[in-house]
């Protein structure tokens, strides 16, 4: 039997499993497909009310960022704000993602879709309850 030198390179085959590749390519950066879903999810529920509400939320914006200001001795980190005078609702993604307790990609979802609908619900003075049910008012 010949004895076949193989360096622990590119053509390392563990247990027959085939060449390792690296975790990451090109195509998919780390972190990009969390932010991704993230402001799509924010922006899916959007698009929502201004459907179904259009007389509610018709000029409705949505802004993502990162974090809320902080300002003085934080006693409670925001998951949102908003100003009516624009009717623009801001949704902080740092805390609502890290702060989260399931790890199921569609619960964590509903979650990012209820903080929005509760941020705009109570940029326009009402329950948020009002806004769940998929009829229009």
């Amino acid at each position: 039997m010949g004895n076949v030198n193989r360096s622990r390179g590119n053509s390392r085959d563990r247990h027959g499993r085939g060449v390792r590749r690296p975790l990451w390519s090109p195509r998919f950066e780390p972190g990009v497909a969390r932010i991704g879903n993230f402001e799509s999810t924010v922006q899916d529920a959007a698009e929502y009310l201004r459907t179904e509400y259009p007389d509610v939320f018709s000029e409705l914006r949505v802004l993502v960022r990162d974090l809320p200001p902080l300002h003085g001795e934080i006693k409670s980190i925001r998951r949102y704000s908003f100003r009516r005078d624009t009717s623009t609702v801001i949704v902080f993604r740092i805390p609502i993602q890290r702060f989260r307790y399931r790890l199921d990609p569609l619960e964590e979802m509903f979650r990012i879709e209820s903080y929005v609908i509760e941020a705009a619900a109570e940029m326009v003075g009402r329950d948020p309850r009002d806004f769940m049910g998929g009829e229009s008012l």
